[in-house]
């Protein structure tokens, strides 16, 4: 049966080893990696689905521990999105401690995208994940300049702990490392954010997009990977779309959730398989708004996990200022240029 909805990006799961042991980290299972079996299938599913546009996103454990794979999957795909002319960007999300000149190599000659996850300053980092911080900053600031522009991100943790300097802390990542492309990450794992903590969040996240529109203006953008989906791909790619779209992520043994939460929870949630042929509701539903059958979807497979209300609450909001963030950057765009060139960018910076 033919596939009916578009998938725009995709998330690959390609181990769940880790040379880390962080401590909020949610995978705790036996070591699995993936086969090329299950990446093929997972790779032609997103490139036949219909859209033009893909993002094959490949994280982990550590990604980089599962190399040669990963270079079969970069190779596949590539061959495959230009046998079915599809614009495809390769994303690589890394903890950076493994990172050598020779992935940096291959990820330029391939134009993969490479983002690094880290804590903003050594102390956090050595709270949450152990010595080490002063190689992963320089992991990404050597990524920085290896690769070309708008191809090494940050991917920023924040926890309940951390929220009160994220603005700060985003402007001192880019000030050490020249990265200006970040995505904030966050770290429900550890401490339980609660009312307070989504408040003080709604404070630096409204103060962040008045930095970035700052930035703008000064020639010194800041790229919010959130606001980049939304302005680059519309509505359909923030929380009010089809988490077919966006959030379709494939664990090693090829089990298909909307959420990394719902793969590795005490009770898993999956949506089915890659390896499973067999036609499901998902392969021919059409997304609407107003329909009991998508709001009882979103209920059961999307806002669940190890998420609670109050994390619900944080990206909903987030996601709510994104919306209008991007309605005031358009307003401005059609009477100043620096703004209109900062929309136009933004599809490029979205991974």
């Amino acid at each position: 049966m033919p596939w009916n909805k578009p998938i725009i990006r995709m998330k690959l799961g390609l181990t769940t080893d880790c040379n880390l042991d962080c401590g909020y980290c949610f995978v705790r299972c036996e070591p699995q990696s993936m086969t090329w079996a299950v990446a093929r299938r997972s790779v032609d599913l997103l490139l036949a689905s219909p859209s033009k546009d893909k993002v094959l996103s490949c994280y982990g454990g550590e990604p980089l521990l599962q190399f040669s794979l990963l270079t079969k999957i970069v190779l596949y795909a590539r061959e495959r999105a230009g046998e079915l002319e599809k614009r495809l960007r390769i994303v690589v999300c890394s903890n950076g401690h493994l990172l050598t000149d020779a992935h940096l190599d291959f990820f330029r000659r391939h134009d993969v995208r490479l983002h690094i996850s880290l804590f903003a300053d050594a102390r956090a980092h050595r709270r949450y994940r152990g010595p080490g911080f002063g190689d992963v900053r320089a992991a990404l600031q050597r990524s920085v300049e290896f690769l070309e522009e708008g191809m090494a991100g940050a991917c920023l943790c924040v926890t309940p702990a951390t929220v009160g300097s994220l603005t700060d802390d985003i402007a001192r990542v880019a000030a050490t490392t020249g990265c200006r492309l970040v995505n904030i990450e966050v770290i429900s794992h550890d401490q339980p954010w609660v009312e307070k903590d989504v408040r003080v969040f709604d404070r630096q996240f409204r103060q962040l997009l008045s930095v970035i529109g700052r930035g703008i203006v000064s020639g010194q953008p800041i790229w919010l990977n959130a606001f980049c989906w939304r302005a680059g791909f519309g509505a359909g790619a923030s929380l009010g779309g089809c988490p077919f779209g966006r959030y379709l992520e494939i664990s090693p043994d090829g089990k298909m959730a909307f959420s990394p939460f719902n793969l590795y929870a005490p009770e898993p949630l999956a949506l089915g398989s890659v390896k499973d042929p067999a036609p499901t509701w998902w392969r021919h539903c059409s997304f609407n708004t107003a329909s009991s059958t998508c709001r009882d979807c979103l209920g059961k497979h999307f806002f669940t996990g190890d998420a609670d209300d109050h994390v619900s609450d944080l990206f909903r909001n987030m996601s709510a200022m994104i919306g209008d963030q991007v309605v005031e950057f358009k307003e401005k765009s059609r009477r100043d240029a620096r703004f209109a060139r900062y929309i136009k960018d933004a599809r490029h910076y979205a991974s």
